[in-house]
């Protein structure tokens, strides 16, 4: 569930404005309570990903700016159909995760008007 995870979190986060690195960590620590062991890690391949698939672009001040939304197996739509199918318990031991969820069907709801 991890790059499916990190994946549409740097989405939603660049979706609300252009971020750097840090920025995206800090946010993702402060903000939903990912786990710090792997979150550099997570957001750093999801940025070189992104970029280097066109999916996001990155500035002369190292900002990067959300140029399309990933459509695939990875989207926000199948990973909201996932977590859907998530047991509580799976949730309960991820609360990073289900705040995540919350923020993206919010998000969802924002963009249907």
């Amino acid at each position: 569930m991890g790059t499916i995870a990190y994946g549409n979190l740097v989405e939603l986060l660049l979706e609300e404005g252009n971020k750097n690195k840090e920025e995206i960590i800090k946010e993702a620590k402060d903000r939903f309570g990912f786990p710090e062991d792997s979150l550099s890690f997570g957001v750093g391949l999801q940025l070189g990903i992104g970029e280097r698939i066109g999916f996001f672009s990155k500035s002369s001040d190292d900002r990067y700016l959300l140029l399309k939304y990933d459509e695939g197996i990875f989207s926000r739509k199948n990973f909201l159909k996932n977590l859907d199918k998530a047991s509580e318990d799976y949730l309960k031991e991820r609360p990073w995760i289900l705040k995540l969820k919350l923020a993206l069907e919010e998000a969802e709801l924002k963009n249907e008007k």
